[in-house]
């Protein structure tokens, strides 16, 4: 399985991955069971974990960070690093802008918004 950096440019690097598989967005969309508005919402860099998820295992590919410790799901490894870095749900959540029940949504279920 191939690795995306996780990094700012998150739509970018999909873009060039989906790309450099030959794929259009309608056969992306396709084969990872999306809307094609979808992948474009993706590519800009927006959408939810769960549309991610399912673009990157369709492109055989799974979100990659230096810092990032592995684990089943991007929530238990989200959960990892911010117990590592001894922060609270409601600190991190206080840093990045959100409320602390999306973190913890985030965290157990997997759910959430890029």
């Amino acid at each position: 399985m191939g690795k995306l950096p996780a990094g700012l440019h998150l739509g970018t690097e999909l873009r060039a991955h989906r790309k450099a598989a030959r794929l259009t967005q309608a056969k992306l969309a396709r084969a990872s069971r999306l809307a094609e508005r979808t992948v474009r919402a993706l590519e800009r860099g927006s959408g939810t974990l769960g549309s991610w998820t399912a673009a990157l295992e369709s492109l055989g590919l799974s979100l990659a960070g230096r810092n990032l410790p592995g684990g089943r799901t991007l929530g238990a490894r989200l959960a990892t690093l911010r117990r590592r870095r001894r922060l609270s749900q409601q600190v991190l959540a206080e840093l990045v802008g959100v409320t602390r029940p999306t973190i913890g949504a985030l965290e157990r279920e997997g759910r959430g918004r890029l």
